[in-house]
């Protein structure tokens, strides 16, 4: 399956979460989407952790007001190992009500694709 189709078929819209212009991806979605963003050789900029408030909506900080982003550009994190990187913070994390938004040029054209598509 393709990013654009992955995204299609499993994304979260932020657009009605938290304003966003991306999509958001549940854990065991984004495990999926490292290994499709590797075999699709798209670098993997960051990764904004977002938890769902107490009123079911995704946010960019949890209940203490924290927020956890993975910036991999800013960690100088080689290309070629932020994939291993990636699927390791996720599966440490180990919680349920998160979703992953990507920040990729790949993930962005999908949601901009999908967008113009609704909205014609």
């Amino acid at each position: 399956m393709k990013v654009y189709d992955f995204y299609k078929s499993f994304g979260i819209d932020m657009s009605c979460h938290n304003g966003g212009q991306f999509y958001a991806l549940k854990r065991s979605e984004a495990l999926e989407m490292v290994e499709l963003l590797r075999e699709d050789g798209v670098t993997i900029h960051s990764i904004d952790v977002l938890h769902r408030n107490i009123s079911g909506l995704f946010d960019y900080r949890n209940e203490r007001g924290e927020r956890i982003c993975w910036d991999f550009d800013s960690e100088n994190i080689p290309e070629s190992e932020r994939y291993g990187v990636a699927t390791s913070r996720i599966e440490a994390l180990g919680v349920e009500n998160v979703a992953f938004l990507f920040s990729d040029e790949k993930s962005y054209k999908a949601w901009k694709k999908n967008h113009q598509r609704m909205s014609a």
